[in-house]
């Protein structure tokens, strides 16, 4: 009985272990970004601003789009980065902004916000 029951717990434990590594694999494994926040510094510039990933990274992706549609411009910064300028931007427009931190085999689910310009 004693051997029927351990091949019943070792079966039990291998069987805990494949769904906690199947789990693990659809959570990031890097730290977000937070505290987004916006302050326009011009009529076409926003600079944007957030608190940095606890985790070590390779940089950040931010990423900015219209509204009311358009094309989203890409950035790729250094990991040290925490704020960036936005330039040439059309006044009196909404924009989404994604804020996204990266390593070579992963990145953290966006910190998302919205702005205005001027």
């Amino acid at each position: 009985m004693r051997s029927g029951r351990s091949a019943h717990t070792m079966a039990f434990v291998s069987l805990l272990a494949v769904t906690f590594f199947l789990s693990s694999l659809g959570q990031s494994q890097v730290t977000p970004p937070t505290k987004l926040k916006y302050h326009v510094v011009a009529q076409d510039s926003v600079q944007i601003s957030w608190k940095a990933s606890r985790d070590k990274i390779k940089g950040y992706k931010l990423l900015v789009t219209p509204k009311s549609g358009g094309r989203t411009n890409q950035l790729n910064l250094q990991n040290t980065a925490t704020r960036a300028v936005i330039q040439r931007l059309d006044p009196d427009r909404s924009y989404a902004v994604q804020v996204i931190a990266f390593n070579e085999d992963d990145e953290s689910v966006p910190v998302r916000g919205e702005f205005r310009s001027r």
